[in-house]
């Protein structure tokens, strides 16, 4: 099963003008298809209406052309390609376009010519079919990372495939330069200045499906499209089909979308900027990569050069966020699990500075101050922080030891976002990655990790295994929450372990039974510590239970007291000393009262022998 991801930025042509142009008229358009028609196995392309996915936008209709049965070239760039070579032999042996054929075209030709150009993929083939049919020769280049089935497409079709290890756009200079030097024809759809003429040639031949899905769609009943949506790489399909559509149906009324890859989005950003932008490809830049709107509707590339503004997180633009009852359910358990995790990170984080610079912090100013940072920043655009263990030790040895440090640090943030965010748009993402996984290498401390493996409880090295395996197989949210319930079970594990029974050392008689118990008195220890005491007070005329040792008696641990005083022979008394003041207080609140030659309560140790003794 594919996946699929979306990165969508929407920007209005602020630049429209509405206006026209007769080199993508109907007039220009109709002789292109008029062409196109005399070719063997000509048929217009279908119109497809995808009913079910309107009806589940709750739009009247989608109407998609199906270009994959386009001469059997499952692509429409051939409609261009052999358009321009047709207008530029008629130009050449001065032929009238409209009295022509391929056979005719064929027969015209003294002379073998060779078509050059520059593809990525379907407009190569569409030179290369065009030429074969001409009998003529084609020289196609392509740029570095080609798929090996197109060059395969491209061999097919008799043409010379050649893979150069540049970019597009210098592929397209080296193709014009080899074109010049061996007296090459260049089809080429990109246009620059000086070379004009052939790509628009191109432009009027894939008018051809625009002018046959008019038709159609007036076969239909439909007055005019909504919506039209283009794909654009170089932008001549779409500008071509656009120029005949704002003809055909007036400028204004048409509403156009033109989706580009975000890679190559030469088009996006011309459009916002008003004038031609060129897309490198030689290397990507935080400047390059990274672009941002202001509220004017200029874009700027890389690091924006001003502070951060006061927005609510759910009115951020693009965000689709609504703030309501089902939205923060829907929050609460991964907002849980990160503060879970920025506690436990920034305490453990405190006390190995602790360590490190023999102070000692406070737990709770550490909570409270992050806590109410992580609750300020996302009205700034910010995100939740922690501190981190590596980062703030590597800060220590660079003798980062007050919290002046790190106001020092937030200046000079401050500084690279207001001042240096020009220098830093330079910076390449391939040195990013780098410092990146550096960074992230450090912050491993993979040394402690095997030391962990090797000398770690089985327990807690098993934790740390399924947390670690759960974070890279699915997210942090789920891994920080089966962590938190795994560490919870193993630890009270641990502590229903600790509670056991002692026998005190002291002379009493056989039918009088002294233990102290050991540890907290809860839901996981208490059955077994009372179940252990039962077996032990078989026989017993008095059972002296000390109680110096247990901090903690919850309901469970209640419970099991209560069922333990119950289940006492006949003749057996429970004396319990040197209770501690959560026993007691909750012995208290239960409302457990003395019952006469049964269960009694004494101060010490002492107090409970005191009639034995006598």
């Amino acid at each position: 099963m594919s996946a699929f991801s979306l990165k969508m930025d929407i920007a209005d042509n602020r630049f429209f003008t509405g206006e026209t142009s007769a080199l993508f008229s109907r007039q220009q358009a109709r002789q292109a298809r008029h062409f196109h028609q005399k070719i063997a196995g000509y048929k217009p392309t279908p119109l497809v209406a995808l009913n079910e996915l309107a009806g589940l936008f709750g739009v009247n209709k989608i109407l998609v052309k199906d270009e994959s049965q386009r001469f059997g070239l499952n692509a429409f760039k051939m409609l261009g390609g052999s358009y321009a070579i047709a207008r530029l032999l008629c130009e050449k042996y001065q032929l009238d376009i409209d009295a022509l054929s391929f056979e005719k075209l064929k027969s015209s030709i003294k002379e073998k010519m060779t078509f050059a150009t520059t593809t990525d993929g379907n407009h190569g083939r569409g030179v290369a079919w065009a030429a074969q049919q001409l009998g003529q020769n084609a020289v196609v280049y392509m740029p570095k990372g080609s798929a090996q089935e197109r060059v395969d497409a491209i061999l097919k079709l008799g043409a010379e495939c050649i893979v150069t290890d540049m970019n597009y756009d210098d592929t397209v200079r080296f193709t014009m330069q080899t074109a010049q030097k061996n007296g090459w024809e260049v089809v080429q759809d990109t246009a620059w200045e000086g070379y004009t003429k052939i790509p628009t040639w191109i432009m009027q031949g894939y008018a051809t499906l625009a002018d046959e899905a008019v038709e159609q769609i007036a076969s239909m009943g439909i007055a005019r499209p909504t919506h039209v949506l283009l794909q654009g790489g170089v932008g001549a399909m779409a500008g071509g089909v656009l120029g005949y559509l704002a003809d055909v149906y007036g400028p204004k009324n048409l509403h156009a979308i033109v989706v580009e890859p975000e890679l190559a989005d030469c088009l996006y950003r011309s459009g916002i900027k008003g004038q031609i932008v060129n897309v490198g490809g030689d290397m990507a830049t935080i400047g390059s990569r990274f672009h941002y709107l202001l509220s004017d509707g200029t874009q700027g590339n890389g690091i924006p050069q001003l502070l951060p503004q006061l927005v609510l997180p759910w009115h951020t633009s693009g965000s689709g966020f609504t703030l309501s009852l089902a939205s923060i359910q829907a929050l609460l358990p991964a907002a849980f699990s990160m503060a879970m995790l920025g506690a436990i990170e920034s305490l453990l984080c405190a006390v190995v500075l602790d360590g490190m610079t023999g102070t000692r912090h406070k737990a709770n100013n550490e909570l409270i101050g992050q806590g109410l940072g992580n609750i300020i920043a996302p009205f700034f655009g910010g995100i939740t922080a922690t501190a981190a263990i590596a980062r703030s030790a590597a800060n220590v040895r660079a003798g980062a030891t007050s919290p002046i440090s790190a106001v020092i640090h937030a200046v000079l943030v401050l500084l690279a976002l207001l001042i240096l965010a020009p220098l830093l748009s330079w910076l390449p993402l391939s040195a990013m990655a780098a410092l990146l996984l550096m960074v992230a290498w450090n912050m491993s401390e993979a040394h402690k990790v095997v030391a962990l493996l090797r000398r770690a409880p089985v327990d807690d090295v098993i934790v740390m295994l399924i947390c670690m395996s759960l974070t890279v197989l699915f997210d942090m949210v789920i891994a920080i929450g089966v962590g938190i319930v795994l560490a919870s079970l193993l630890f009270m594990r641990r502590i229903a372990r600790m509670t056991h029974l002692a026998p005190v050392a002291i002379s009493a008689p056989d039918d009088v039974l002294v233990i102290r118990v050991i540890g907290p008195l809860f839901f996981a220890a208490a059955d077994s510590v009372f179940t252990d005491l039962k077996a032990r007070a078989e026989g017993k005329r008095i059972v002296v239970l000390k109680w110096d040792a247990v901090p903690v008696l919850d309901a469970g641990g209640l419970e099991a007291f209560q069922r333990f005083v119950q289940s006492l022979p006949e003749g057996c008394e429970l004396r319990v000393s040197n209770l501690e003041f959560q026993p007691l207080r909750t012995l208290a609140r239960a409302g457990v009262q003395p019952i006469a030659w049964r269960l009694t309560f004494f101060p010490n140790k002492e107090a409970a022998l005191a009639d034995i003794a006598a």
